[in-house]
């Protein structure tokens, strides 16, 4: 049974990743000056508080702060994003859904990778860090691989209902 037909999980299309055109850093970074700005940086740490100081090692420190993307945006466009037209992708780069606050070095860390790719958090975090993926990839229309999936679910597998 090819990928793309399988059932949903957990509302989303399990299938490859998006080849039809190449993700291009540049078509995103004109608007990752949006992302930083004051106010959505004042929102996250009123929403997210010490979330966001969380090294991947599980340590609680102060630290450098940056916004991160939970779903990066080289990630949403291999899931899907590649189809989105100029808007789409501006609005995503700048969706508060997606973004919380991050040590620097564990935003650098993770940089592009899935949640296949990268799952260091401290098991305490899998379950946001999980329903987060899954809520932006939902509200996005995005998809999962089949690797992503097993990893999500795994995370998953930890959490309370």
């Amino acid at each position: 049974m090819p990928a793309s037909s399988q059932q949903p999980w957990q509302g989303l299309r399990v299938e490859p990743e998006c080849n039809s055109s190449p993700y291009k850093e540049s078509e995103y970074k004109k608007l990752y000056n949006q992302v930083r700005n004051p106010h959505l940086l004042d929102g996250l740490l009123a929403r997210d508080g010490s979330l966001g100081r969380f090294e991947s090692d599980g340590t609680v420190r102060s630290c450098d702060l940056t916004i991160d993307h939970v779903v990066a945006t080289s990630e949403a466009h291999d899931s899907g994003g590649c189809k989105w037209r100029a808007s789409a992708r501006r609005a995503f780069a700048v969706d508060p859904r997606n973004l919380t606050l991050a040590c620097r070095s564990t935003n650098s860390s993770k940089g592009k990778r899935d949640a296949a790719e990268w799952s260091r958090f401290p098991e305490d975090q899998h379950c946001w860090y999980a329903r987060t993926v899954i809520r932006v990839k939902r509200f996005w229309r995005l998809s999962v691989d089949p690797k992503e999936k097993e990893a999500l679910a795994s995370m998953l597998s930890t959490c309370s209902p």
